[in-house]
């Protein structure tokens, strides 16, 4: 009766635990989600994207937003907590693609994309760099003069359509997968063989 009752006690406890944990991550969620300011006119989303800092994106309104990315004062020192912030963005083409990086550090930086594709050169303190992506993908960046300085810019397709890059006709397809078209095979559980009074797995 006593070991049942403390069983009892310890599923409550580790559920109120769960249940605490849920809605303090809630609130945190919710609070950064509204803190974004600036002029919002579309529907405000929140997403975590990898380990970086939540990000707060519009859904379209018709217009394209520009996505800021600061890099802050200190950002230059190796121990520095916080190089580029947001760290990871996730952007849509034709809504938010046009990424401006602020340089509020004391000392220049950079942004070079890990694949050479984009180099701002060197962005004196007090300055910006600006550049459009119009190509869906997965984009690490990182600063010249300061390598520990690391970030990502995720590009995705509005609404998952297909689309063709006019400079090199090559085309690329977003294959968008929901619950309503996955078709998976049947899974038949194994059985075990038997063999001289032995069960083989």
């Amino acid at each position: 009766m006593k070991k049942s009752y403390l069983v009892v006690i310890s599923i409550i406890g580790i559920f109120v635990i769960i249940v605490s944990g849920f809605l303090y991550y809630e609130q945190a969620y919710t609070q950064n989600c509204e803190s974004g300011g600036g002029n919002m006119t579309g529907v405000l989303r929140c997403t975590k994207i990898l380990d970086g800092d939540f990000v707060s994106e519009r859904e379209t309104s018709g217009e394209n937003d520009m996505v800021n990315i600061v890099i802050p004062t200190g950002a230059s020192n190796p121990e520095a907590q916080k190089n580029y912030v947001p760290k990871n963005i996730l952007v849509v083409i034709g809504v938010n693609n046009t990424v401006t990086w602020v340089n509020e550090d004391d000392a220049s930086s950079s942004v070079v994309s890990d694949d050479d594709l984009f180099d701002s050169g060197l962005i004196s303190p007090k300055n910006a760099w600006t550049h459009t992506f119009d190509m869906e993908g997965f984009y690490g960046y990182h600063s010249e003069p300061h390598p520990w300085m690391k970030g990502m810019v995720i590009v995705e397709l509005l609404n998952n359509e297909k689309r063709v890059n006019s400079t090199s006709s090559r085309e690329i397809t977003v294959l968008s997968i929901s619950p309503e078209n996955v078709t998976l095979p049947e899974l038949k559980p194994k059985t075990p063989a038997k063999h001289d009074g032995l069960i083989q797995e």
